[in-house]
């Protein structure tokens, strides 16, 4: 009799141990998914040459002027970003030994399905539908055998009602934390 008394005992206290709750994370405008992919061996030595080609994304959201700021800020950003790794800015038309291309988007414009099939990288940040979701994505192109050699990607949720100076810098670091396994991959 007591055997079973502590037999039931015991089975109640697992039971009890083993339960678990769930503990539902909710999306948050802080959070950001980043992947990348080289794509075949490269170096570039300090003081090689790039130049920098955005590649638009037509958006249903977001207005001309608007892509139009947020793309010169990528481009600025980036340049920037290069010339801190040693590398020299220079056009298209002064032969650059490789082209640093990007686009930005919204998931509205620029679903994972499309991302995935097109540029191959999805960082893989859920969907969530009171965020906008924007994916930034990099690559690196040698320039004269076109073979593209890294891609890099991050996904993100558009901050709306944040202060244009506080968007530029969550931008600048965004291409900065992307860059960062450009680094560790070239």
């Amino acid at each position: 009799m007591q055997h079973r008394i502590v037999g039931l005992l015991l089975s109640a206290l697992l039971a009890v141990g083993c339960s678990t709750a769930q503990q539902e994370i909710k999306p948050t405008t802080s959070q950001l998914a980043i992947s990348s992919v080289q794509d075949a061996p490269f170096f570039y030595p300090k003081g090689a040459n790039f130049a920098i080609a955005p590649k638009f994304v037509s958006s249903e959201i977001v207005s001309q002027a608007q892509e139009q700021a947020l793309y010169q800020s990528m481009t600025y950003y980036l340049e920037q970003a290069f010339k801190a790794r040693g590398y020299n800015f220079v056009t298209m038309e002064q032969a650059p030994d490789f082209v640093v291309k990007f686009a930005v988007a919204l998931s509205k414009d620029l679903t994972d399905e499309m991302i995935s099939e097109h540029f191959g990288v999805t960082p893989g940040l859920s969907n969530e539908p009171s965020l906008n979701k924007a994916s930034v994505l990099i690559a690196v192109d040698d320039h004269k055998t076109e073979q593209r050699f890294w891609r890099g990607a991050a996904q993100g949720f558009a901050k709306e009602d944040v202060a244009p100076s506080s968007r530029e810098q969550r931008l600048k670091s965004v291409i900065n934390k992307v860059l960062m396994q450009f680094d560790t991959q070239g």
